[in-house]
């Protein structure tokens, strides 16, 4: 990552920025046609010298706060690469100085022959506005890179991210919901994925954490039954399940441990969805 002062200064003289940036929201990719959890979209493109990176979004039309499905299409010198890996490197820069940070990201993006992608997940931890700014390197197969492009990551409704200190061993811990974003009454699928950190910019998954969830009505505090704890799946992906039995406002607090130690505080993560 080059310095703030020398990203910014490049933003600025855009006509000689290193990318280009563009949207296409018309060209989506899906599993050969059929029916699939995911449709990724085209959400934007960057490119230096004979390398090009095409970027979709199973998300959103954007990069957004909180846990995004991203793949990539790479182009060098105009061929299409089916295999290898990407590397993305996203960096947040504040216009009142101090380091950078960075945000949970797949740690490579391997092909996907089911999406023709490069495909991984984001997980934004701040929106950009208008004293804080997102670039990102593109890396492929450590050969062909685009160097500190900028984009941006807005918010949308149902995203849900925890962040918080480990007081007692030292380092960030970061919970991030993937499922569900709405919810019904009944039992909901609810899966997360779990990072942590030692400098803001570097994360690791997380896994064979163990957590336990608890769900309550905000009206009255009724607790719900027949919950299912989060099981680690590979990752740092956790699945469980959680029972909204009323319309309302609910609340869900997953308490962790990993390596015999509550990594939780007191107060654990709390999620918050409303059954209409």
């Amino acid at each position: 990552m080059r310095s703030f002062l020398n990203i910014v200064f490049c933003f600025l003289l855009s006509a000689a920025a290193l990318f280009l940036f563009s949207c296409n929201k018309d060209d989506g990719v899906s599993n050969g046609g059929q029916q699939t959890e995911l449709s990724f979209a085209k959400i934007f493109t960057v490119q230096s010298g004979a390398a090009k990176f095409e970027v979709y979004s199973a998300s959103g039309s954007g990069m957004i706060y909180g846990y995004n499905d991203i793949g990539f299409k790479v182009f060098i010198n105009g061929n299409e690469m089916n295999s290898g890996a990407v590397r993305f490197k996203p960096m947040m820069y504040h216009s009142i100085g101090g380091p950078g940070h960075s945000s949970p990201v797949s740690p490579e993006y391997l092909y996907s022959s089911e999406y023709n992608l490069f495909k991984g997940y984001a997980c934004f931890t701040m929106i950009s506005d208008s004293s804080a700014m997102w670039f990102a390197d593109y890396v492929y197969n450590d050969l062909y890179a685009v160097d500190s492009a900028f984009f941006t990551v807005t918010v949308v409704s149902g995203k849900q991210l925890a962040y918080w200190d480990d007081l007692n061993h030292g380092g960030t811990y970061c919970l991030t919901l993937i499922k569900p974003l709405t919810v019904s009454a009944g039992a909901n699928e609810f899966k997360c994925i779990l990072h942590r950190t030692n400098d803001d910019i570097n994360f690791a998954e997380i896994d064979s954490a163990s957590m336990i969830i608890k769900t309550y009505f905000e009206q009255s505090g009724e607790v719900s039954q027949n919950n299912i704890n989060p099981a680690w799946k590979g990752g740092g992906i956790y699945t469980g399940s959680v029972n909204l039995t009323k319309t309302g406002r609910w609340h869900v607090l997953d308490t962790i441990y990993h390596n015999n130690s509550r990594i939780t505080k007191n107060s654990p993560p709390d999620f918050v969805f409303t059954v209409q």
